[in-house]
């Protein structure tokens, strides 16, 4: 108890501390309401953070039990420094990786006030972990590879160690129990990201929940189902890669995960990998094999795409992120192509049986139920889930323009805008008509900039001087 007093200042002033403490968890508590509209709080992950901050307090207290022990508690320096070494980053930053938006801050916020209970009453101590947290954080915020992770416990941990020692010259009063805090502080930056680093996967099995890091690492072009969905489907995966970068860039526009996004696109289709041909972009200009089918069994074709893709992924364990962008890229669209083919067959028939124009749209009607070629669905339940549904039609449709410029571009987005909310596509997902009106303006600027006009050189009739030479140099290139 004695070196308690003295490491970390406890004496009869905790009261007044204690009021500051309930007055700063207040106000924090206070942000939360004022910034829950901007960053919504699920009940589900609010559960499993508070898994997360059991499983952590429980290792600080083992860790606790263990700086208690009668050997090593006779080292006053030890006992003084060891507090500061604890893990106590880990759950925090597993929450930042999975999750982000305020599930890190409230998961540093509880495990900062119960370790500090744990140990001692100094608000120092509370003050010292809960900066340790949020520096952490902030750079965890820009890790998108493991090995950051660590450089991000690194310069977080150089920044706490600079604040220790900071903290103890201005009064003077550096020693070598304030160098041993300050390098125990850093240790704990250290090894909490380590510790992050080996059982990040353990708690996205278990969740079924996975950070940008784990999805990032699936946009490797070499992954194997991507590697054979290029060697099978070659059209499919040219579109799926379009897809991918007109709806990460979107993403980047309007606050959505471009990562999701980026990589629920390039899996989008790879039930297509099945039966290629029977899909436009890999006939290359052959037989359409549907012109030799029935609508009613090329709609079962083009529904299964969807179907087989989500089992794929299920066999191969993808994350049920992609899952999810898979099942629901399509929503419950009606298949129009086919829907009007099987309208046109019934009225071929009904007029080859000679039956009255009066009669023909109630016989057409009660034949051709529209419910039959619409998608199964579900409906897009993400934001991130509609810009993969949108990018997905935008791009299909962009193929066929003639002309391409701003006017034509702005037409085409707001066309099938227009026509999935007819469709009302977007009614299960959480965005707003001030969103809306972002996604067009992002997909217009967006599809735009890639697929910008360029000069039509005539070389047909190029001869062989210094000017037609770097004519036809420019068009190779």
């Amino acid at each position: 108890k004695s070196a308690n007093n003295i490491a970390y200042g406890f004496n009869k002033s905790f009261y007044p501390k204690l009021f500051l403490g309930t007055l700063g968890l207040y106000i924090i508590i206070f942000s939360l309401k004022t910034f829950r509209r901007k960053y919504p709080l699920s009940l589900k992950r609010l559960v499993i953070c508070g898994v997360l901050v059991f499983l952590q307090l429980f290792l600080l207290r083992g860790f606790v039990q263990l700086c208690d022990n009668e050997v090593l508690s006779k080292s006053f320096l030890f006992v003084c420094s060891a507090y500061f070494l604890a893990p106590a980053l880990c759950s925090s930053a597993i929450a930042m990786l999975l999750y982000g938006g305020l599930y890190p801050v409230i998961t540093s916020v509880v495990v900062s006030l119960y370790y500090t209970l744990m140990v001692t009453k100094s608000l120092d101590f509370f003050a010292i972990l809960l900066f340790a947290n949020l520096i952490f954080l902030g750079y965890l915020r820009r890790a998108n590879f493991r090995v950051k992770i660590v450089r991000a416990g690194g310069v977080s941990g150089a920044i706490i160690f600079l604040l220790m020692l900071l903290r103890q010259l201005l009064p003077f009063t550096i020693n070598k129990l304030s160098i041993l805090q300050a390098i125990a502080t850093f240790g704990m930056c250290l090894g909490s990201a380590i510790i992050v680093v080996i059982v990040l996967p353990i708690f996205e099995k278990i969740f079924s929940s996975y950070s940008d890091i784990t999805l990032l690492e699936l946009t490797d072009y070499n992954n194997p189902i991507l590697k054979q969905l290029q060697l099978d489907a070659p059209g499919t995966y040219n579109h799926s890669l379009m897809v991918s970068n007109i709806a990460e860039q979107v993403a980047v526009q309007v606050g959505a995960n471009p990562i999701v996004c980026k990589t629920g696109a390039l899996y989008h289709d790879i039930g297509k990998m099945f039966k290629p041909e029977y899909f436009i972009e890999n006939q290359n200009n052959q037989i359409n094999l549907h012109d030799k089918q029935t609508p009613y069994i090329s709609i079962l074709v083009i529904k299964n795409h969807v179907k087989d893709g989500v089992g794929l992924a299920k066999s191969n364990k993808l994350p049920p992120v992609i899952i999810d962008a898979i099942r629901q890229h399509h929503g419950t669209t009606l298949i129009r192509y086919f829907y009007e083919k099987a309208k046109r067959d019934v009225t071929q028939k009904l007029e080859d049986d000679g039956v009255i124009e009066e009669e023909k749209g109630f016989v057409i009607d009660s034949k051709v139920d529209p419910s039959a070629f619409r998608y199964d669905g579900p409906r897009p339940q993400t934001k991130e889930n509609l810009i993969i549904m949108l990018a997905d039609s935008i791009e299909a449709a962009s193929r066929s323009m003639k002309r391409i410029n701003h006017q034509t571009i702005e037409a085409l987005v707001n066309g099938i805008f227009d026509m999935k909310l007819d469709d009302h596509q977007f009614d299960e997902c959480p965005v707003t008509f001030d969103e809306i009106r972002d996604l067009r303006r992002a997909f217009i600027s967006t599809v735009l900039g890639m697929m910008h006009s360029r000069i039509a050189y005539n070389v047909g009739n190029v001869n062989d001087s210094t000017e037609g030479n770097a004519v036809q140099q420019e068009v190779v290139k």
